[in-house]
């Protein structure tokens, strides 16, 4: 991938990333004026939207132990390779071909030359160290796997997401009840900060 692509890839990352926050900036400004025309049919319409949901049929699935050492054991070499060309393709293209400037041209759009530069410094110094590690992984796995089986024995534990589950299974109603209090305030409160939000976003999107 060239540089001229990566540029354009990124800016169309960018502008549909805009251009689906203005979309739900238009949806707010909708509710909020919705609210102030209309609180009651707007409340109404809140509680036939306002359902629980249960990730039990989630968490029964996630919970459920998964062996994965037969296979991956079985096909060490293949997986050793994968791992081998895909972390020594991404090292190649981050360290002899990636230019900090043309891929912060899109990004100093609509945010600081320093804050995009902070950005790009912080995700190279990510992906870069973890497609290190990729490519050590990748060849102990080609030609000796049983290297790593002392890392896999601290690994192999068992993570539960009850805890989470029960935090996403609660119901907070606070911000109905205050809505329901307060409908006409808080729907200025939503006009106002959509329609800020919703003109940044334009004049970032026209320039």
């Amino acid at each position: 991938m060239n540089a001229a692509t990566s540029k354009l890839l990124m800016g169309m990352l960018i502008e549909a990333a805009l251009i689906f926050l203005l979309v739900a900036t238009v949806l707010a400004l909708v509710y909020g004026v919705a609210l102030l025309a209309a609180p009651s049919r707007t409340l109404r319409f809140n509680d036939v939207a306002s359902r629980w949901f249960s990730t039990s049929s989630v968490q029964d699935a996630l919970n459920k132990p998964h062996d994965l050492q037969r296979v991956i054991y079985r096909r060490h070499r293949w997986i050793g390779v994968l791992l081998l060309v895909g972390g020594g393709y991404v090292l190649w293209i981050l360290l002899a071909r990636y230019d900090p400037a043309l891929v912060a041209a899109p990004l100093k759009r609509s945010l600081s030359p320093r804050l995009a530069g902070a950005i790009l410094d912080a995700a190279w110094w990510l992906i870069v160290p973890a497609n290190a590690l990729a490519v050590i992984v990748g060849i102990i796995m080609f030609a000796r796997p049983s290297l790593l089986r002392g890392v896999e024995s601290f690994t192999n534990r068992e993570v539960s997401t009850e805890a989470v589950g029960t935090m996403l299974d609660g119901v907070y109603s606070a911000p109905d009840r205050l809505i329901r209090t307060y409908p006409r305030l808080i729907g200025i409160v939503i006009v106002i900060a959509s329609l800020y939000a919703g003109g940044t976003l334009a004049r970032i999107l026209l320039k």
